[in-house]
């Protein structure tokens, strides 16, 4: 007789094939569920979906220096890298703009689906523990904002999963030259994405070396790690100099965003500064900054308590200040006129700030730092979630809406204690790799003050392992205790037998 067929053997095996297959299916359920409750609110969004392809602000940023190339007017921005040429390029020679950006797509859900098990493997491999690769992948497969990002025009998917594949290759394989060669060309694409994860290459390479150098002379450490810089390298030069001879600069990543975007002039983001400051999100919606950098408030709705107030100012000024703001933007007025008004506004946002750093520093530095904290990983609402209003919901919508945004909180509260627990016990040992993991995440809310929602994303794979290792740890504590406790009930009541 043949022995049974294990279908499910596969769960003990971390590296088994099949788990693409689980997170495939339970990706396009929910990207699914998503896409389609999207279509039905479709008069929420700003621009219509095309086909899979949602449309945002920014998007046209990306794509519309690609069409240049295609218009045989070249690439025409100096304020975005061009990460997804290679893949563009060539699809449009071939398909039109709607088709190219719909297999953007579906390359961006294909990638994700592929990061999400090299992540679980990455936290395997760290760990040694199933459950946290189980739980890893679990955390990630279902996580709304890597699901979002999937069909959204931004750079943001191809640049966490390019991210998770470059540490895949550092963590999972062995340190051949080919592999930091793969390594380095991967990480080098993820920095062209999103230029903030260029410090997760500075650590990662700061600890590279270290390893590299712990059991090998300082030769073969420098060329080891030169060939995993190398196309990141390569690239950032050929990119300078192709700025050099179109714009005559050197950004050597991107151009200065105040120099880059009408909408946030070098005045207006001194403002947004003072909004920081005082622990408000910068950004014009669902933001405290609104109240400054658009009409979309009443004066009489200032978003802050009476405790950002200093001798220097108060409400009235700061109105007055919201309503020079304002007027600058009027292009209407005269230009000699706009300039005294926009150096005024200058002037008094750095006195105003500069006046809260004196007076209460002890806000500035530490309480308001921790309130953007606060913002950052357990927000007011999830953005892009596409649903109807609560009363219409089914009971669907209401149960993913509640799981995806307490399990956003939750996982990210357990996720930062677990790397700080996780860093602690370490005591120094691979100290360079795990700042690279998380270094950009809190350089973003302490010292940037720049917690846009989906800036988080390239964080949150990490996240979701320290996440996992807390809960996996908490588990094998707790089934411990309860063992014993079984064991004492089970010898006492033996005793009283005897």
């Amino acid at each position: 007789m043949l022995p049974k067929r294990k279908h499910f053997s596969f769960l003990a095996n971390p590296y088994s094939k099949a788990w693409y297959l689980v997170a495939t299916i339970v990706s396009l359920m929910l990207l699914a569920f998503v896409i389609l409750n999207t279509y039905i609110s479709e008069y929420q969004l700003k621009f219509p979906l095309q086909g899979l392809f949602l449309t945002e602000g920014d998007t046209s940023t990306y794509y519309g220096p690609l069409e240049n190339i295609i218009k045989g007017n070249g690439y025409n921005s100096i304020c975005r890298m061009p990460a997804l040429l290679p893949i563009y390029i060539p699809l449009r020679w071939f398909f039109n703009m709607f088709w190219a950006k719909n297999i953007i797509v579906l390359l961006q859900i294909a990638t994700n689906i592929v990061a999400g098990v090299l992540l679980s493997r990455i936290a395997y491999e760290l760990t040694k523990k199933r459950a946290v690769f189980y739980i890893t992948l679990g955390l990630y497969v279902t996580s709304f904002i890597i699901i979002k990002l999937s069909h959204m025009g931004y750079m943001d998917s191809f640049a966490i999963s390019t991210l998770i594949i470059g540490y895949h290759f550092i963590i999972c394989r062995k340190w051949t030259p080919l592999n930091f060669l793969i390594a380095g060309l991967f990480f080098g694409w993820s920095i062209f994405f999103r230029q903030i994860l260029g410090l997760n290459l500075l650590f990662l390479t700061l600890h590279i070396f270290f390893a590299l150098l712990a059991a090998n002379s300082i030769k073969f450490t420098i060329l080891k790690t030169a060939v995993f810089l190398s196309p990141f390298i390569t690239a950032l030069l050929i990119w300078n100099l192709y700025t050099l001879t179109t714009f005559q600069k050197t950004p050597i990543l991107v151009q200065k965003g105040e120099l880059c975007w009408s909408g946030y002039p070098p005045h207006l983001n001194k403002v947004v500064q003072l909004a920081i400051a005082w622990g408000g999100n910068f950004t014009k919606w669902n933001g405290e900054a609104e109240w400054f950098i658009t009409n979309n408030m009443k004066e009489q709705d200032f978003p802050f308590s009476k405790k950002v107030m200093t001798q220097a100012y108060n409400i009235d000024s700061l109105i007055l200040l919201r309503r020079n703001l304002l007027s600058t933007l009027n292009t209407e007025m005269p230009i000699d006129k706009k300039e005294i008004l926009i150096e005024q506004v200058s002037k008094t946002a750095i006195e105003y700030k500069n006046a809260y750093i004196e007076e209460k520093p002890f806000r500035y530095f530490f309480i308001n730092k921790l309130i953007l904290l606060r913002k950052f990983i357990i927000p007011r609402q999830l953005d892009g979630l596409i649903l109807p209003p609560l009363k219409q919901m089914n009971i669907l919508q209401i149960a993913l809406k509640s799981f995806w945004w307490f399990s956003f909180a939750i996982v990210n509260v357990l996720g930062l204690l677990s790397f700080i627990l996780f860093f602690i016990k370490k005591q120094g040992r691979d100290i360079w790799l795990h700042l690279s993991f998380m270094f950009g995440f809190f350089y973003l809310v302490f010292y940037a003050g720049l917690i846009e929602q989906r800036y988080i994303a390239p964080y949150l794979p990490f996240i979701y392992i320290y996440c996992a290792h807390l809960i996996s740890r908490a588990w094998i504590i707790i089934t411990k205790k309860l063992t014993s406790s079984l064991e004492e009930t089970n010898s006492s009541k033996n005793i009283n037998k005897l």
